[in-house]
């Protein structure tokens, strides 16, 4: 990706090395650096087509555990060639205004939309990590107007983006295909911070241990679709089970549902854990409700009686012990019946005393067991890992990215490769 972007910035700049000023090629080699990435955006969200059994090849061109880091590279690419592109002609609008008169008022008045566009989309994008999943939502609708605009800001953009909006397109509709009939609310129950909902699984609806789906609830919204792990084993044919976290005002929401509210789901879409049917030795790491696109795996594991791997070590990160509940008798199952070959640690992460600071607070309720209270190292714990049969093992982790990027640099460290999750 780097060598193209780079060949292609030195072709397009020296393609006009000859103007009369150098704002020009420096203006038309971030033009050709917004189009290319505007047309890499989509590939990483082909969903439907990575998801397929009989083209999981792609995976290997388009891993799915890099997909949304693509997605938002390539987007970060476009609105810094923007900006570029911009100043660019903003000085050769004081240095050779006559030569920008010449483009016409179209490709001056899209210019200023897609800049008031792009600023939008970015600010929609950056919500995203404060929290904000219905701005980031809302936002991304911009998107359509923004390739409206660019086609009429430079008709080339048909011809480069044509080809990746046309599959785009299409995987989209085959998905609403698939999605024509609503499943219906079979139960639905508040744990504490969590949800447990369970639907009526829709006819022909097949996935695999580590799938989720974006569920849509019109009574709620009939635009916003969030994306939830599947955690019910797949030999469970009459429904489809979800945990979910009270995060937002949608699942605050969704708690007050009533059995046979429609909902519908669009899936079953691929995760990285579908590698996991293929590892013999894995870590699974999971912070909070991050544990459930690991839960469907383990459950298939208990039902099937038959254990896919030869060694696997599971972390759990909550920040108390109620947090727990709802699946420690899987693990602690598990873990009896498979000997050896599961070791599970759930952990709590000390808490502070007022007004201290990195000094774990002092402990006196009783710790069920597999639970422990400490603060980890990973850099010493993946290394320490390593030593227990797990040497070249595959790291899966689902939560929040910065302990993610953490992870991936101590799996670097350990020797091991990492996955993770992300929507």
């Amino acid at each position: 990706y780097a060598l193209a972007t780079v060949l292609l910035l030195a072709w397009r700049f020296q393609h006009y090395a000859h103007a009369p000023s150098v704002l020009v090629p420096i203006a038309r080699a971030s033009a050709a650096g917004i189009y290319f990435n505007f047309a890499l955006v989509l590939l990483p969200l082909l969903r439907f087509l990575f998801s397929r059994r009989s083209l999981s090849f792609l995976r290997v061109v388009f891993p799915l555990h890099q997909a949304l880091e693509a997605h938002a590279i390539a987007g970060v690419a476009v609105l810094g060639f923007s900006v570029v592109h911009t100043l660019a002609y903003i000085g050769l609008t004081f240095t050779h205004p006559a030569l920008v008169a010449s483009f016409g008022w179209v490709a001056l008045a899209t210019g200023v939309l897609l800049v008031l566009l792009l600023g939008a989309l970015a600010w929609g994008a950056w919500q995203r990590t404060r929290g904000r999943y219905d701005a980031f939502y809302y936002t991304h609708f911009l998107t359509i107007p923004i390739a409206i605009a660019a086609t009429f800001h430079a008709p080339w953009f048909v011809q480069v983006a044509s080809v990746p909006l046309l599959l785009f397109l299409a995987d989209r509709f085959v998905r609403l295909r698939f999605m024509a009939e609503p499943a219906i609310v079979k139960s639905i129950h508040e744990d504490g911070r969590d949800i447990d909902l369970v639907l009526r699984r829709p006819l022909n609806f097949t996935y695999q241990a580590g799938d989720y789906a974006f569920l849509c609830v019109p009574s709620l919204s009939r635009l916003e679709w969030h994306p939830f792990s599947l955690i019910n084993a797949t030999s469970d044919t009459g429904s489809l089970a979800f945990r979910i976290r009270k995060s937002g005002n949608w699942t605050q929401s969704l708690a007050k549902l009533s059995v046979g509210t429609p909902v519908y789901v669009d899936g079953p879409l691929a995760s990285p854990c579908r590698e996991m049917h293929d590892c013999k030795r894995m870590v699974l790491v999971a912070a909070g409700i991050g544990i459930t696109p690991f839960v469907s795996f383990l459950e298939e594991v208990r039902s099937s009686g038959v254990c896919p791997f030869e060694r696997m070590q599971v972390y759990w990160l909550e920040r108390d012990e109620a947090s727990f509940g709802r699946f420690m008798p899987l693990l602690e199952e598990l873990e009896g019946t498979l000997g050896g070959r599961l070791s599970v640690e759930l952990i709590i992460r000390p808490l502070a005393p007022d007004g201290a600071n990195g000094e774990a607070a002092p402990r006196t309720a009783p710790v069920e067991k597999l639970v422990s209270v400490r603060a980890v190292d990973w850099d010493q714990e993946l290394v320490g890992v390593r030593e227990q049969d797990l040497e070249g093992a595959t790291l899966f982790f689902c939560g929040p990215p910065s302990l993610s990027k953490l992870l991936a640099r101590s799996t670097r460290v350990a020797g091991l490769h990492f996955r993770t999750e992300s929507f």
